[in-house]
């Protein structure tokens, strides 16, 4: 329990992190957590008015910014944060807490 609860906080702080002013945190942040569909993602786009190449585009910088916010988090956990295989073990503790 306490790990899961520890494990939705960093993503919470993560998220935190994002820029509020950046578009594409206002229209996908509900997304950047879960997994998409083709057909969620096309009905995301239609929803958006926008093309699913765009949607999808947006998604995968979206995440790959929320990946670098929670990885530097981590790493601020850590004695060693120049270890990537530490930030890896971590990165991969996190995910299965929130499994749980």
């Amino acid at each position: 329990m306490f790990d899961r609860e520890w494990a939705l906080a960093m993503v919470q702080r993560a998220i935190r992190t994002l820029d509020p002013a950046d578009p594409s945190v206002k229209r996908f942040l509900p997304w950047i957590t879960r997994e998409m569909t083709v057909e969620t993602r096309h009905q995301l786009a239609e929803e958006r008015g926008m093309s699913d190449v765009a949607v999808k585009v947006s998604l995968h910088r979206l995440r790959k910014k929320f990946r670098h916010n929670i990885r530097a988090l981590i790493a601020e956990t850590l004695k060693d944060a120049s270890e990537i295989s530490e930030i890896d073990a971590e990165l991969d503790y996190l995910i299965q807490a929130l499994k749980t």
